[in-house]
């Protein structure tokens, strides 16, 4: 339920659905798993919720659900890195 991989500029991204990690709860457990590794930036899902915020020196992103969910609609994000910098942006689609 984990991947990392290596993103232009030497940043190192996690990968996981979430729900090993209790992100429902908090980010808590996810972020220790993700600074041990080294990551500049987390993904996540489970909770079917749009987020991106900032914990210490990492990134979280969880960019929603294609599907959508009772409490937001389907959304997917676009990622860019340039120069370092990580820019993220929702997109949210309509059916």
């Amino acid at each position: 339920d984990l991947a990392t991989i290596q993103l232009p500029g030497n940043i190192t991204c996690v990968l996981s659905h979430g729900h090993r990690y209790q992100v429902k709860s908090d980010l808590m457990i996810y972020a220790e798993v993700a600074r041990n590794l080294g990551a500049k930036i987390a993904i996540y899902g489970h909770t079917h919720l749009y987020d991106d915020r900032t914990i210490g020196n990492i990134r979280f992103i969880n960019p929603g659900a294609l599907c959508g969910s009772r409490f937001d609609g389907p959304s997917y994000v676009l990622m860019t890195i340039y120069n370092g910098k990580i820019d993220v942006i929702k997109c949210n689609l309509e059916y």
